[in-house]
């Protein structure tokens, strides 16, 4: 009868006993813990978070970011999430320093702290969006970008025109050449204060250059001795007689040239302003020649040959010919 009631008590102690182990079993919490991306999964009593973190021995710090208040009620299948801190040396401007990251920073936010604490804007070479945790080496320059404006010179074109007006080899400055002047603005890059690169942005000219022209001669000569200046001219051909002066033999200075000489071949009339008078000459297709009248017609480049006879003045006609300065 006695080991009856006893049997009988101890099923029921073990019934009460494992239906209380089970209840406790079902009523417990499922947890997942992530840290730093990684998963663990949990079973647990606790009432709060941070009794959670107790009764694992989980440890954090307070630079820790923990996505609840450790004072939060867990809940079945909450989520908790820790992105733990850690100090990462680095290169600033070629000092090494010692920040602190989380895990899945990214250095775009890294380099957004830092431009604010020291006042720069710092770049890398890596894309600004990669993980902190996937960088060995993290190394920052300081970027700087510098407009300065500089002036250069513009050289002036060289233009030359050819005239059969002058001889072959003779040559003359129409318009001296002006060099011009232009502002130059450059934006330049610098990498903790040295220089790796520039562009121009913009140009701007302050001064015009003009060109420099010449004038150089093609017409051929033939007078094979030493001269002083050639000319091409315009020339023509007159006698002592009415037909070219106005005169008649027996009239005052009848034959007489405006510098008080008798007229003879090899004399001829020229503008005092162009050719001096008195200068020995030498006329292609004519000779020898002394600058030793003057005619109210004769005007610049242009030159009266005298001939005796009005025949060969008329022959003569108008011509374009080379005249030699000799002296």
């Amino acid at each position: 009868m006695f080991k009856r009631i006893f049997f009988a008590l101890l099923i029921v102690f073990m019934l009460v006993f494992f239906g209380e182990k089970t209840n406790a079993l079902e009523n417990k919490k499922n947890v997942v813990l992530k840290i730093n991306g990684e998963t663990f999964r949990f079973k647990t009593n606790s009432e709060t978070i941070k009794e959670f973190f107790i009764e694992q021995n989980i440890e954090y710090d307070k630079n820790d970011c923990i996505n609840h208040e450790l004072s939060d009620e867990l809940s079945s299948d909450n989520l908790i999430e820790i992105k733990k801190k850690f100090n990462k040396k680095i290169s600033i401007d070629g000092i090494e320093k010692e920040i602190l990251v989380q895990y899945d920073d990214a250095v775009s936010s890294i380099i957004e702290k830092l431009n604010k604490k020291y006042n720069k804007n710092f770049v890398c070479k890596f894309n600004i969006n990669t993980k902190i945790q996937d960088i060995r080496a993290l190394r920052l320059l300081s970027k700087q970008l510098k407009n300065i404006e500089r002036e250069e010179i513009i050289d002036f074109n060289l233009k030359i025109n050819y005239t059969n007006k002058m001889v072959l080899g003779e040559e003359k400055i129409i318009q001296d050449g002006v060099v011009g002047k232009k502002v130059i603005c450059e934006e330049i890059l610098l990498l903790t204060n040295k220089e790796v690169g520039k562009k121009v942005v913009s140009q701007k000219i302050v001064v015009q250059p003009r060109d420099k022209i010449i004038l150089k001669g093609t017409h051929k000569k033939k007078y094979s001795g030493e001269y002083k200046q050639a000319f091409v001219m315009n020339a023509t051909a007159y006698t002592a007689g009415y037909e070219s002066t106005g005169k008649k033999p027996g009239d005052v200075a009848y034959g007489i040239t405006s510098t008080g000489s008798k007229v003879c071949f090899g004399t001829v009339a020229v503008d005092p302003s162009f050719i001096k008078l008195g200068s020995k000459l030498y006329v292609e297709g004519y000779g020898s020649a002394i600058a030793s009248d003057t005619g109210g017609a004769i005007k610049g480049n242009k030159i009266d040959l005298y001939y005796d006879r009005l025949a060969d003045a008329k022959k003569f006609g108008r011509r374009e010919l080379v005249v030699y300065l000799l002296d």
